[in-house]
């Protein structure tokens, strides 16, 4: 849910909110405080303090002043983070019995750490000032280890493409949010603050950015699956392949490979050429020796020309599949919970446009490892033709070895 206002006034949580009755998740600031008032009617809302608001000052003194206080407290919270993400997603009694075992005694050796640490430094050193931040109210930093429906930060809100925590999966529960807990659910509320602008910008979600949720402790939560997307100029027609491993210039030579073998070659039977335009980075990037490399196979396996194009760097949102395919996927997903790879695929598979966009989405469940080291042979073995305009950016993939179909048609 979004609401929008044209400035900070405290009055706006305030009017939006009036009649709710429960927790109120957010940061610190000045315009909340009317919410839990003593007076306030039907009665005060619950602070709960948020975690990653509370990380952020110290990890930005960490980075910036190489602080090695702030460095430990934000090892010492990450270690929290970690063991949120595992139960993320788990049933709010289940999360809670988990939270008593695992997490209340890591708040609580932090609180001892930092309450001791925050004795023997000056009130005016920026450290002091960011551990205050939290210390003044660890009451309600530390309410959620007392109710398993309460997460660890507000980033579902904030950060919907990557959230890692519980608000973005939940987004689909019914009534309010910022986030708020209460009798019928946990919901999130954004409220923007939009100046003068007739069509208020929507944030909307990650292309391909994916956290699934699985409830091992052992397991590193935070790693993010990718997708390769084709978009057909002609035929208004998109591919997309979900990868379950690395983002490589395997993964993507392949997603190609399969367009090419279930719908190109059917679609277009007399084709001597594919002609591809491409980013300049990531895994398809102008320099990478992989991607030139996985081209060169594909070439020889289809006996027929691979011409590619990279656009410069600072053009890609230039790339019709930016605007033409990946945003309106973008559109089709938001507010959706991606709890599932088959959700992914059904949400991308059902994006469609008034003119008439079709969009086939498959999972590939191949391991496509990092690190491969492609050597000066095999790049001297490539049948590569640049072209006298910016060759780096501007090549054809040919054959060893010309198909037939090429010898009879030449």
């Amino acid at each position: 849910m979004f609401h929008y206002s044209r400035d900070r006034r405290g009055e706006h949580p305030s009017t939006h909110l009036a009649g709710y009755a429960g927790i109120l998740q957010a940061d610190a600031y000045d315009g909340f405080n009317d919410l839990y008032h003593p007076g306030r009617k039907p009665g005060p809302l619950t602070e709960a303090g948020c975690w990653a608001h509370g990380r952020r000052k110290l990890l930005d003194l960490a980075k910036v002043a190489r602080a090695p206080l702030a460095a430990e407290a934000v090892r010492r919270i990450d270690a929290i983070f970690d063991v949120e993400r595992s139960i993320n997603g788990l049933p709010a009694e289940q999360r809670l019995a988990l939270r008593q075992t695992h997490v209340a005694p890591l708040v609580a050796e932090l609180e001892t750490w930092m309450r001791g640490v925050r004795g023997k430094i000056s009130r005016h050193a920026e450290v002091a000032k960011a551990m205050d931040y939290m210390l003044k109210r660890w009451d309600t930093f530390s309410r959620f280890l007392g109710d398993g429906r309460i997460c660890l930060s507000t980033d579902g809100v904030e950060k919907p493409q990557t959230s890692s925590g519980c608000s973005f999966l939940r987004l689909f529960l019914p009534r309010l949010h910022y986030t708020l807990v209460g009798p019928l659910g946990t919901f999130n509320v954004v409220h923007l603050l939009v100046p003068d602008l007739l069509d208020p910008v929507v944030p909307t979600w990650s292309r391909f950015a994916v956290l699934p949720r699985r409830s091992s402790f052992q397991r590193q939560l935070a790693e993010l699956h990718r997708g390769n997307g084709i978009y057909d100029l002609a035929a208004n027609a998109g591919w997309v392949s979900v990868g379950m491993s690395h983002d490589t210039a395997g993964f993507a030579v392949q997603t190609i490979r399969r367009w090419w073998t279930e719908i190109g070659s059917t679609r277009y039977p007399e084709a001597m050429r594919l002609v591809i335009t491409a980013d300049g980075g990531g895994s398809n990037g102008s320099r990478l020796r992989l991607w030139k490399r996985e081209l060169q196979r594909l070439a020889d396996e289809l006996g027929i020309d691979i011409v590619v194009h990279h656009l410069p760097p600072g053009t890609s949102k230039w790339n019709k599949v930016e605007h033409r395919l990946f945003s309106f996927i973008t559109m089709n997903w938001k507010a959706r919970p991606l709890v599932s790879y088959r959700v992914i695929v059904d949400l991308i598979s059902a994006t469609t446009t008034d003119t008439g966009l079709t969009v086939r989405c498959e999972l590939d469940s191949a391991d496509y490892p990092k690190g491969i080291v492609v050597s000066d042979r095999e790049m001297d073995g490539l049948n590569i033709s640049r072209d006298a305009f910016h060759g780096e950016w501007n090549y054809t993939m040919q054959p060893n070895m010309p198909s037939v179909r090429a010898l009879v048609s030449g």
